[in-house]
């Protein structure tokens, strides 16, 4: 009976998880973000959530508390290490893309310019942005070089596309009136 008992606490603990997940996934897929930034904030929410349930069912395991603290401690030392070997450029591009999703320097649609690159954003992200370039090829730029460069921006909205196979040409009669 006692060994029921012991194993109650960390059980519900992964099923409040479990269905913590469950309504993030429902509440974002019933809320459509216009602007794309929902899936961002859904993974991030379920990163937090994920991290804060093993920390619970952690501390919910029916062992002694100096092994419990044994396993925070190398849990520390794992998330640290991770975080400093990828802290130029993973953590860079997360920085730069939240730093442009908060801004909204530019939304899927817009016609943007970087360096040699030109064409309408089709997809953002929390690490790169996806442009469709003028020949319909797909590039795929990090974050942390879009915001390190300058962009020239035209917004999706009151954009008039006006193409003209041919200059227009002057007759000579034209001049002399």
């Amino acid at each position: 009976m006692e060994l029921f008992r012991s194993r109650i606490e960390p059980t519900g603990v992964l099923l409040v998880l479990i269905l913590l997940m469950i309504l993030n996934n429902y509440i974002f897929s019933k809320f459509r973000s216009s602007t794309g930034n929902g899936n961002i904030v859904k993974r991030s929410i379920a990163t937090f959530l994920a991290l804060i349930g093993g920390l619970a069912f952690i501390l919910a395991l029916p062992i002694n508390h100096t092994l419990k603290g044994q396993i925070l401690s190398f849990l520390g030392i794992i998330i640290s290490a991770g975080i400093a070997l990828s802290s130029t450029t993973v953590l860079g591009n997360l920085i730069a893309g939240f730093m442009n999703n908060s801004m909204n320097r530019f939304r899927n649609g817009d016609l943007i310019s970087i360096g040699d690159f030109q064409g309408r954003v089709t997809r953002k992200s929390a690490f790169h942005s996806e442009i469709q370039l003028e020949d319909s090829n797909f590039v795929t730029i990090p974050n942390l070089y879009m915001a390190s460069n300058p962009v020239k921006l035209t917004r999706k909205s009151n954009t008039v596309i006006n193409k003209r196979s041919q200059p227009l040409k002057r007759h000579r009669n034209d001049w002399t009136n």
